[in-house]
């Protein structure tokens, strides 16, 4: 593993390795968090970019590690899951944030032999660590459409696949509707969602008022019991709340007023137990708030589609005893570099507990100062901006553009978007 130290003075140094050594006493705890890897298992580097390379859209060349216009090679997925071994074996759990399929593949019965494959690929470099796994848009065929009538078959196949991670009592809800809970060492319960099922682009859920498949009567339980249980409370799934828009003129919600009201109502009922919201579908660094402060983090993608460069996955440390999440690592590579190298190294991005963050936790006080800084302090904003797709060459971002990300990250509905943007 390759790792890029910047130069430090002597001071900081000291107080880095101290702050190590202190670190070292607490009851640290670890979890990977990876997000839409796209694994083509067809792809081919070529001189011509068509789909008989196993490229799923664009043109020119492809790079035998990978494409801005292509989902990932396996290859280079594997490489990144041993990467990722590297840096921490021993994780106590990994989250699999969905969209693990590429976006050519078709037919349930091609998704689930690329799904065993990807599971199987995870498992051989992290046996025994427990693995959760979000249902995300492109893992659905078609694509984007869930319904427990037509996929409840598909969602057995996933969890026979998956026989080690799931349990009797968790095939209930997952082979049925597609969620269910895991409680980490009595302490942590993940609540995995299956949020596919307000999708905006889901036509077979599409007008169904109130709590589709009792959802979200499900997760206000769930909290419940992690409160009677002295447990804290991470919510998973895929597809995030907030708005999603192309430019300035077209906006769409990817959840409804209904179902954000529902959120926010289970936060005020219960206070201080749902300690992050995290998500993956942007394949941007992406952050959205509640109106109690909780961050919704979207883990940036493993895969290059969209023009990013790819950020492994999210690295978390968290202390069970005193029950807060303590930082997170960020990853990138430069896949110009890396076709160039024919070999790809990922290094450290940021940590949320170096600059300008400096955060020295995760609770929800710390974001809503950061997003303060992020709207008065247009250096911290140019390093957050930067940072979003993975350092890959951002246009520049005027005074407008900066409103509208600031907006979207304050906001989960269109009115307070555009009441935000006034």
């Amino acid at each position: 593993m390759i790792f890029i130290i910047p130069k430090v003075n002597l001071g900081l140094k000291i107080v880095c390795v101290f702050a190590f050594l202190i670190s070292g006493i607490m009851t640290s705890h670890t979890f990977w968090q990876i997000s839409d890897t796209h694994v083509n298992y067809c792809y081919r580097g070529s001189t011509s970019n068509t789909a008989a390379n196993g490229c799923s859209r664009g043109t020119g060349n492809t790079g035998n590690i990978g494409d801005y216009k292509c989902d990932t090679p396996y290859w280079t997925f594997r490489s990144g899951i041993k990467q990722m071994k590297e840096i921490d074996p021993n994780p106590d759990f990994i989250l699999f944030s969905g969209d693990l399929f590429g976006h050519k593949d078709t037919t349930s019965f091609a998704l689930l032999k690329v799904f065993e494959k990807t599971i199987v690929t995870i498992k051989k470099h992290f046996p025994n660590i427990p693995l959760i796994y979000s249902l995300g848009n492109t893992d659905l065929w078609p694509r984007n459409n869930f319904s427990s009538e037509t996929h409840e078959d598909y969602l057995t196949e996933i969890s026979t696949i998956m026989s080690d991670d799931f349990d009797d009592e968790q095939k209930k809800t997952w082979n049925k509707y597609g969620y269910y809970s895991t409680i980490i060492q009595n302490k942590l319960r993940v609540v995995t969602l299956n949020t596919i099922i307000y999708y905006v682009n889901n036509k077979l859920t599409k007008g169904l008022g109130g709590d589709v498949y009792g959802q979200l009567a499900w997760l206000k339980n769930q909290v419940k019991l992690a409160k009677e249980n002295d447990q804290m409370v991470i919510v998973h799934g895929h597809v995030p709340a907030g708005i999603r828009k192309n430019g300035y003129s077209s906006y769409k919600t990817h959840f409804n007023n209904y179902v954000v009201d529902k959120f926010n109502s289970i936060e005020s009922e219960y206070p201080g137990i749902i300690k992050l919201y995290v998500f993956g579908h942007k394949h941007r660094d992406t952050l959205r708030i509640t109106h109690a402060g909780t961050p919704m983090l979207c883990a940036p993608s493993f895969s290059f589609y969209y023009n990013v460069n790819s950020a492994l996955a999210r690295h978390f440390q968290y202390d069970l005893n005193n029950k807060v999440f303590t930082s997170y690592q960020n990853y990138w590579s430069d896949l110009n570099e890396a076709n160039e190298d024919e070999k790809i190294i990922w290094k450290p991005l940021y940590n949320t507990t170096q600059s300008p963050m400096n955060f020295n936790n995760l609770n929800n006080e710390n974001w809503v100062d950061f997003i303060y800084e992020l709207e008065h302090n247009n250096d911290t904003f140019q390093i957050w901006y930067e940072r979003r797709k993975a350092m890959y060459p951002m246009p520049i971002c005027d005074e407008l553009c900066k409103k509208d990300l600031i907006c979207l990250i304050k906001t989960l509905t269109k009115t307070e978007y555009f009441d935000c943007m006034e």
